[in-house]
């Protein structure tokens, strides 16, 4: 998941996003249409894409939270073998 500054929360995978990104984030997620317009490199493609790849993960966490009945967790082999 990213934060509102559009960086991932994980510190396996801290990452910084560009100025385009950062400045992109709030406006794409609030469904805004949006047009950016940048130099080559700048990570607009990344941009368009961040959102996207926050709400499927969002989602599917959600999915999983109400599956298990629990939030946050995640089924481990154990878990599997005493439900089946």
């Amino acid at each position: 998941m990213l934060d509102e500054h559009g960086n991932t929360k994980t510190s396996a995978a801290r990452a910084r996003s560009s100025a385009v990104q950062v400045a992109s984030f709030t406006v794409i997620t609030s469904g805004k249409d949006v047009n950016i317009g940048a130099e080559t490199g700048s990570g607009k493609t990344l941009a368009y894409l961040l959102p996207l790849i926050d709400d499927i993960l969002q989602t599917k966490k959600a999915a999983m939270d109400k599956e298990t009945g629990k939030v946050g967790h995640f089924c481990d082999r154990g878990d599997n073998e005493r439900n089946a």
